[in-house]
């Protein structure tokens, strides 16, 4: 790998079993082609936006990189690391450094949980703050989006209806 490149991509294949229980997933071998075989570099200092039509890959190409589900084929290298051989711990340390940012993040925020639970949650996941320390960095990090922590997930997200602060 170039020492510029920060992602690579290579023949990446993800096919899905064609439905049925899995009695009729072992006999019928017809597979739901959802990425079939993509190649893309990320150079460092570089973004890539992956853009296209509803049902075309672009999550299941997400998923396949942060290795959240296993590709059928081919091969992601993150910083010289083949992430297909990468263990549980050094999985959880890469997932602090690649991440999906969905087409339409308002379905990704959870009615019941405040603005500041939902910014709050990964820095406890990766353990980037303690709970001491926590509730300083989300107050700079959500004064920075103006959106006030206790603030609803559903009114971060410019839903019409008011929904009690908690």
């Amino acid at each position: 790998m170039n020492n510029d490149m920060l992602l690579e991509v290579s023949g990446l294949v993800k096919y899905f079993p064609a439905g049925g229980d899995w009695f009729a997933q072992m006999f019928d071998r017809r597979r739901i082609k959802a990425v079939d075989g993509i190649d893309f570099i990320i150079y460092k200092g570089s973004t890539l936006g992956l853009v296209g039509e509803s049902g075309s890959g672009k999550t299941t190409t997400g998923k396949v990189i942060a290795r959240l589900i296993e590709p059928t084929a081919g091969q992601v290298r993150y910083a010289d690391d083949d992430l297909a051989k990468i263990k549980r711990g050094q999985l959880k340390r890469m997932r602090r450094r690649i991440q999906m940012i969905f087409q339409d993040p308002s379905t990704s925020l959870n009615r019941r949980k405040t603005a500041g639970q939902i910014v709050s949650e990964p820095l406890l996941i990766h353990k980037l703050a303690r709970r001491k320390e926590l509730e300083a960095r989300l107050v700079k990090v959500m004064d920075l989006t103006a959106i006030p922590t206790r603030c609803p997930a559903a009114s971060a997200r410019g839903s019409a209806s008011p929904a009690p602060w908690l």
